[in-house]
């Protein structure tokens, strides 16, 4: 009886596919330990059918051999510009090696194709920037910064943190201020906000916003408090006030004086020299118009007999000069009934206190209040605060119901 012999299954289908993987992963591999591309072009034919894909392949092939053999990066990457020349990681990458192997010139070049092919690539342009910034021309190197924070918000809390540190040194400060001279970052705010409070150097802080006057931009609300809550906590009163006073409209010029708004035309407006409020559901807090008197205005407040949150229902910082005034204003009130009484109270801002008018509760037709006082001559009196409070203990069960009314509140300096 013949034995037939037949051949094992040694290449089915299935290990055919394993050993065809095995040969491109092989192929792969030794291309990225620096096999010569032109011998071992052909095992990218599978890639080469797509040139985008290929060149992406080169490019991150050539980040290996950047820091220890950048002649060797660069000819990967001349391939990747071969298949794909509008790629723009493939000039930033040469640009890098090129700056490594000492040849500036060119790496400039190279960095600036690098961001005409891409220009809206906020960690190229990050990359970009530290190149630029390697090479000392730190107004360029804000110019690509800018891009990335205006294009990647979540770069900005670092990005924002190392700007800082580097506004503290007179030549990169002197480049922020050129750059917002010409251009206003959707950044900014948010920035300044940060920097203002960060900054060591007020002085720093006030060029900064200078060079923001200096643009012709419209100011910011957010900038300007953020200016002037620095300036308050360096106790620079002065300047604070005058940065404030600066964004007044010409019809809010007009009410300055030692108390700003005392006849109660505008609404509180929080912020700066001018009348700051809180929401309290206990009370509501109007601007009326009697009609009788169209052009007389009158701040209104009605209790609901709800319990306040705080004694402090509004207040005003004042720089009263050292020397004696008279606190004047009209009063009325309805069935009020607020805890020991509503008053007015002068203060300076360590919370001594420098005055009090007499407590005003149940029902007083029209009438008018007068309280002199002396401002002392004393570091901690430079500023003041004046405020409509409560005379009560707010945890004490007292009752909080009625109408109260002021108008024409003003303070004079006595002949």
């Amino acid at each position: 009886m013949t034995q037939v012999i037949t051949k094992p299954p040694f290449m089915t289908p299935i290990l055919k596919i394993i050993f065809i993987v095995v040969l491109i992963f092989l192929g792969v591999r030794a291309t990225l330990l620096n096999i010569d591309l032109a011998d071992s072009q052909d095992d990218f034919s599978f890639l080469s059918q797509n040139n985008r894909g290929f060149a992406g392949f080169l490019i991150e092939a050539s980040r290996t051999k950047l820091a220890s053999h950048p002649e060797d990066a660069i000819q990967i990457l001349q391939k990747a510009i071969q298949k794909d020349p509008v790629d723009s990681r493939s000039y930033l990458l040469m640009a890098l090696a090129y700056e490594r192997l000492g040849d500036i010139p060119r790496a400039k070049t190279l960095m600036k194709e690098a961001h005409q092919l891409g220009p809206r690539k906020p960690l190229n342009q990050i990359e970009i920037g530290q190149f630029w910034f390697r090479q000392n021309d730190i107004d360029e190197a804000l110019f690509h910064w800018t891009i990335a924070l205006e294009m990647k918000p979540e770069l900005r809390e670092k990005g924002f943190k190392d700007l800082i540190l580097f506004m503290e040194k007179p030549v990169y400060l002197d480049a922020m201020r050129r750059l917002i001279l010409k251009h206003h970052p959707l950044w900014w705010d948010q920035f300044f906000n940060q920097a203002t409070f960060s900054i060591k150097n007020l002085d720093h802080v006030k060029l900064l916003y200078e060079a923001r006057l200096s643009s012709g931009e419209d100011i910011s609300a957010s900038e300007q408090n953020a200016l002037f809550d620095r300036l308050m906590r360096d106790r620079h009163w002065s300047d604070a006030y005058f940065t404030w006073m600066n964004r007044l409209s010409d019809a809010q010029l007009k009410l300055l004086g030692n108390i700003f708004d005392g006849g109660f035309n505008l609404t509180p407006s929080n912020d700066g020299f001018a009348w700051r409020t809180q929401s309290d559901p206990a009370y509501h807090m109007d601007i009326t118009h009697p009609s009788t008197q169209k052009n007389v205005h009158t701040l209104e407040l009605l209790f609901n007999g709800s319990q306040p949150k705080n004694t402090m229902l509004m207040h005003q910082l004042l720089l009263l000069e050292p020397g004696t005034f008279t606190l004047k204003g009209e009063v009325s009130t309805e069935q009020l009934k607020a805890g020991e009484g509503l008053l007015w109270r002068l203060r300076c801002l360590n919370g001594i206190e420098i005055t009090r008018t007499i407590l005003f509760q149940g029902n007083l037709a029209w009438k008018t209040f007068k309280q002199d006082f002396t401002v002392p001559v004393s570091a901690d009196c430079k500023v003041q605060d004046i405020s409509l409070a409560i005379s009560a203990d707010i945890n004490q069960p007292f009752i909080y119901e009625g109408i109260a009314r002021f108008r024409n509140l003003a303070i004079l300096r006595a002949p």
